[in-house]
């Protein structure tokens, strides 16, 4: 092959690779991000019960309704919206890893150009 196919290929590898590594940052940072909010969300999960309705502080009808209510539409959300966050992290987790395999592979092909290219410089030289 001519050097400059060759030239172009490495450059078109060395480009994909920068890409590739600044999408894995990415979604290193936003993970990080991700994680960080998960661990706030769990550790107020519990104000959401407060207060606790006993028969000391709301009982009967309207303290059991109160606490179905608030089971149903805030601690149920808010378990959703947690679970939720926990498949992003895993989902940036799998795209960073299969990203991480792709680079390695082009890491390959680049080494092959490179040896390419220094073959067909050898050959033009020669001529």
């Amino acid at each position: 092959m001519s050097v400059e196919i060759m030239r172009s290929r490495v450059q078109s590898t060395e480009n994909f690779i920068e890409t590739a590594n600044d999408k894995i940052n990415r979604l290193r940072a936003c993970r990080a991000r991700l994680m960080g909010q998960e661990i706030t969300m769990a550790h107020a999960k519990h104000t959401f019960k407060e207060p606790a309705l006993t028969k000391d502080t709301w009982y009967g009808k309207h303290a059991n309704e109160f606490d179905a209510e608030r089971e149903a539409e805030v601690v149920n959300s808010y378990n959703d919206l947690l679970n939720e966050v926990g498949e992003t992290i895993e989902k940036a987790t799998r795209e960073i890893q299969s990203t991480q395999e792709v680079i390695n592979h082009q890491h390959s092909l680049l080494s092959d150009y490179r040896i390419g290219l220094e073959r067909a410089i050898e050959r033009e030289k020669e001529r």
